[in-house]
């Protein structure tokens, strides 16, 4: 006879993929395109989180969650050091070899289910506020892991040679660059007027904080942890753009909550659209935009049909901004 192991949590696993990229980096822009593919592909079930660093405007106050030798590299739920386009693959000769790692992921178990909600705390003030709901499926000690945050932009743009993205792909045929790196041929060398996503505006405490979670925790049973980001803190620490802040457009930011064990691996994590007081996402598009995806999540963060209950919609839009809806049946 097999043992049979029933289970009243089965919480949503999401794959996040952290990476440093910049501006200047020619290679980089595979780490973009990447982002975009995985997003397209696994919805809410892949995040993204992009660190600039260097000679780039979108640099910030933060340190990196992991050891960087080159551009772009990666991580994948803070595992060994990859690439954010070609995964393990050092030779570089399989195209989108970042997919199967991440398809592993979201298919394996999860230890814990996240949902977490942020908005404004009001009109006035630059406070995000960030509440998470954190339960697990076995009884755990709370002093064995901890909760990072992380407030990220959508849409980051601007103007003259700071805002250039190098791209060593130009030119080359498609052929070559794979079906995900193709349009990078197209373009130039120098691509003005890019928009950048899943940026990280601050991140000072990406590492972790502690002592959030009660000591002990019964399986099943839903912790609350907050956290509020200072959106005064979010601006460039590039010498040239020192001071400047990051935050372009208040209707495009997220927040990324992290679950950490000890030894410094993500559990899992949630991501939320930063709303208005009222939980309902206020978000402005271009005329143009429409939504490329569109998924429904119960309260717990799992994937559910539109129409079986209260829950988040959550919809993806062609002008690459994200945004929420609190639907109540």
């Amino acid at each position: 006879v097999l043992p049979l192991e029933c289970r009243t949590l089965v919480p949503v696993r999401r794959a996040v993929i952290e990476e440093a990229t910049g501006t200047w980096c020619s290679a980089c822009p595979r780490g973009f395109m990447a982002f975009e593919a995985l997003s397209k592909i696994y919805g809410e079930s892949f995040i993204g989180i992009a660190y600039h660093g260097g000679n780039d405007p979108m640099t910030g106050e933060w340190d990196f969650p992991f050891d960087v030798e080159y551009f772009p590299s990666a991580v994948l739920n803070r595992g060994d050091v990859i690439d954010p386009y070609y995964g393990a693959d050092r030779s570089q000769s399989q195209h989108f070899a970042i997919r199967p790692m991440v398809e592993e992921c979201v298919a394996a178990p999860a230890a814990a289910a996240i949902y977490a909600e942020a908005y404004w705390a009001d009109e006035s003030s630059q406070r995000i506020d960030v509440k998470a709901s954190i339960a697990f499926v076995d009884d755990q000690k709370g002093d064995d892991y901890k909760v990072a945050f992380i407030l990220l932009g959508n849409g980051l743009h601007g103007e003259g040679d700071l805002w250039v993205q190098y791209n060593s792909s130009a030119g080359l045929p498609a052929d070559q660059l794979g079906p995900i790196l193709a349009p990078l041929g197209e373009l130039d060398r120098k691509i003005e007027g890019m928009k950048f996503n899943d940026v990280v505006l601050i991140g000072k405490h990406n590492g972790g904080v502690a002592g959030l979670l009660p000591a002990e925790i019964a399986a099943n049973t839903p912790v609350s942890v907050g956290y509020s980001f200072d959106g005064s803190e979010a601006v460039s620490s590039f010498a040239l753009t020192a001071g400047e802040s990051l935050i372009q457009d208040k209707t495009k930011l997220e927040a990324v909550v992290l679950l950490l064990d000890k030894n410094g691996r993500v559990v899992n994590a949630a991501k939320a659209h930063v709303a208005d007081q009222s939980g309902v996402a206020s978000v402005t598009v271009d005329s143009d935009a429409s939504v490329e995806s569109s998924e429904m999540f119960d309260f717990s963060g799992r994937r559910i049909v539109a129409g079986d209950g209260p829950g988040i919609r959550v919809e993806r839009l062609s002008d690459g901004s994200v945004r929420a809806v609190k639907c109540l049946d």
